[in-house]
């Protein structure tokens, strides 16, 4: 199995990406090398830049391509084609350890949002003993 480890900004736009999108992903990033007049960039390293991306305040469009993006460098990194079973499960499984991220994310910002509005509540009114939470009397 061969895999995929580098990759253009022209080949970051077929993927749906804008010109100010692709930048602001390689712009951290050291180019690899050459390919004709383009640079090459390191696939990991744009999926790690992915990653830290999204993690700004950005447009939910915006992530949401992201997360497309990202999906179809971890299949052509790994060189998931889909013929065999086995790189079916391989990407089911890549999908499915996404949306758990995805889903970890959002509980834990919820429960950022959840203490931010209510944490002065709970300090007064509750009390936290060997690990045991009880309304003071």
């Amino acid at each position: 199995m061969t895999s995929i480890d580098t990759i253009t900004r022209k080949q970051l736009k077929s993927y749906g990406a804008s010109d100010y999108l692709v930048r602001c992903l390689t712009k951290a990033i050291a180019p690899q090398g050459k390919q004709g007049r383009s640079n090459l960039y390191s696939v990991s390293e744009i999926i790690t830049e992915i990653d830290e991306y999204s993690k700004r305040r950005i447009r939910e469009a915006t992530r949401e391509l992201l997360k497309v993006i990202r999906a179809e460098l971890l299949k052509i990194s790994l060189d998931i084609t889909g013929d065999d079973p086995i790189d079916q499960l391989a990407a089911e499984i890549l999908e499915e350890h996404s949306k758990f991220q995805e889903a970890v994310a959002v509980s834990k910002k919820r429960e950022e949002d959840f203490y931010s509005t209510h944490g002065d509540w709970i300090n007064r009114n509750l009390v936290k003993r060997n690990e045991i939470v009880a309304f003071r009397a």
